[in-house]
């Protein structure tokens, strides 16, 4: 980052083609990376052809249908599935991929919480909403951030998700100290305004930017703040995959009109050749 200074919008988007070639490659192959991060981004440089991004340092990966291990993912990046306690995915990649394109654009970490609580409010109040009730219902640590407002028969029933109303309510700082027997630790507000749609919006302009471009770039930020909806969206279900994020006009560069709508999954994106690098990928990891 240059003095929590983002990026440019284009190279935003040109990391993140790439970023996500990268990702379609390893949910092809079933493999969780479990530590991205822009640490294990590499930009790689060379005189005789263009930069590439290469995503690195696998210690962390794990199968998708072997995930043994609960503490993963670095903690400005973690997921909420991941944090709850929750079965993850590959999914958990997409979260962390959404909120390296937030912090490559903002030159600072979307989530940066001091504690796990802190990173939960940050999400809730950040992104105005909170992990659906089917996870909170089945997850491990539920009861360390939530408090039921509902009934049982409500929580096993699923209705009050169907109605729009959740039967779970975060925690309060408050409520946090008297159930855990500690304050959690909370961090500096690095923004002035704490939506999504505000962060981005209201991000500095490059200076001397002349006006035509500041109306273009406007629009860019529309795309963004939309693409970005689609990666750190709470449900892991209706997060996007990497092949759905790739034909985002975000990505394509195509104009942003309206609210996209992702293609149905597909289930080959990758030749016999790649799927045979990844199987050794595979091999490597045990």
């Amino acid at each position: 980052m240059n003095h929590f200074r983002g990026l440019s919008l284009g190279i935003v988007q040109l990391f993140s083609k790439q970023i996500l070639c990268g990702l379609a490659l390893l949910k092809e192959a079933a493999i969780i990376h479990c530590d991205l991060k822009p640490e294990n981004i590499l930009l790689c440089t060379s005189p005789v052809k263009p930069a590439e991004i290469k995503i690195i340092d696998f210690g962390s990966a794990c199968m998708e249908n072997r995930t043994v291990y609960s503490y993963i993912q670095s903690r400005y990046y973690r997921s909420p599935e991941v944090l709850l306690g929750y079965q993850y995915t590959t999914a958990i990649d997409m979260w962390s991929f959404g909120c390296i394109v937030a912090e490559l654009f903002l030159g600072l970490p979307l989530f940066p919480g001091a504690s796990e609580f802190d990173l939960l409010k940050r999400m809730i109040e950040i992104l105005g909403g909170q992990p659906p009730d089917y996870v909170l219902r089945d997850a491990k640590n539920t009861s360390k951030f939530f408090k039921c407002i509902g009934s049982l028969q409500h929580i096993e029933s699923s209705e009050s998700s169907k109605n729009g109303r959740s039967v779970y309510q975060a925690l309060t700082v408050e409520e946090y100290e008297t159930r855990e027997l500690k304050k959690p630790s909370i961090g500096k507000e690095y923004f002035n305004h704490m939506n999504l749609e505000a962060i981005v919006t209201n991000y500095p302009y490059r200076k001397n930017l002349a006006k035509e471009d500041i109306v273009k770039e406007s629009q860019i930020r529309l795309a963004l703040i939309d693409f970005l909806k689609g990666l750190v969206e709470f449900d892991p279900a209706k997060r996007w995959s990497p092949f759905q994020a790739s034909k985002h006009p975000f990505v394509t560069g195509e104009p942003f009109i309206h609210p996209y709508k992702p293609p149905p999954e597909t289930p080959h994106m990758v030749s016999k050749s790649q799927l045979y690098s990844i199987y050794i990928l595979i091999l490597c990891l045990g």
